[in-house]
C-alpha cells in the first residue's frame, strides 16, 4: 500500500546516468549476486551493466556490450529485449534476442566478460494439428523461468516482416518456400 499524502515529505533521492545512445532503452533488471543492473536497449543490441553500492545506490562504473551479430557500420542488430533472472542458475540472466530468435543463458558475475552458457532456439514456425497449415511467429518478447520446476516459457512478439537479421522464408501449408 502506497499513501502519496502521508509520504510527501519523504526525501527522494535522483541520479541520472548516461547511457550508451539508443532509441530504445528498454528492461532493467537488478541480479544479487553481482548486485548489478542490467539494462537492455534493443535497438543498439546493447546490455549495459551498472553495480550498485553499499547503499543501493547506482555508481558511476557502468560497461556495456554489443550482444549478437552486428551490421557493417558495427551497430547490433538482434534486438535484446527480455532481460530476467534465473533461478536455476544464479549469477546468470536470461536474455531473449527477438530478431534471432533465440534465448540466452548469460553468467554475468564475471567482472570484464560475459559467458554464454546456453543457447535455446525458438520456433519460428507453427503447424497447425488439423489443417497442417505452417504459420510463422515472431521471435521472443519476453521469457521467464519457472523458480519451481526451471522451464522456460517465452510470449512470442509476432512476426516481423523486416527483421535486421535477414530475411525470413514465407512458407505456405505445403512447406515449400
Amino acid at each position: 500500500f502506497f499513501d502519496p499524502i502521508g509520504n510527501e515529505g519523504l526525501q527522494v533521492d535522483i541520479k541520472e546516468i548516461k547511457l550508451p545512445r539508443a532509441t530504445q532503452t528498454h528492461e532493467v533488471c537488478y541480479e544479487p549476486v553481482t548486485q548489478c543492473v542490467f539494462i537492455s536497449q534493443m535497438s543498439s543490441c546493447v546490455l549495459v551493466r551498472i553495480p550498485l553500492d553499499t547503499n543501493g545506490f547506482l555508481l558511476d562504473d557502468q560497461d556495456a556490450w554489443k550482444i549478437g551479430a552486428c551490421n557493417e557500420v558495427g551497430d547490433g542488430i538482434e534486438g535484446i529485449h527480455n532481460v530476467s533472472l534465473s533461478a536455476t542458475h544464479p549469477g546468470c540472466l536470461w536474455l531473449s534476442l527477438q530478431y534471432a530468435n533465440q534465448l540466452l543463458l548469460v553468467d554475468v558475475t564475471a567482472k570484464h566478460t560475459m559467458l554464454v552458457r546456453q543457447i535455446i532456439q525458438v520456433p519460428t514456425v507453427y503447424t497447425h494439428p488439423e489443417s497442417g497449415a505452417r504459420i510463422h511467429v515472431g521471435g521472443p518478447h519476453c521469457m521467464r523461468e519457472c523458480p519451481h520446476t526451471g522451464d522456460i516459457w517465452a510470449g512470442l512478439k509476432g512476426a516481423l516482416k523486416d527483421a535486421p537479421c535477414g530475411e525470413r522464408k514465407k512458407e505456405g501449408p505445403t512447406g515449400r518456400s
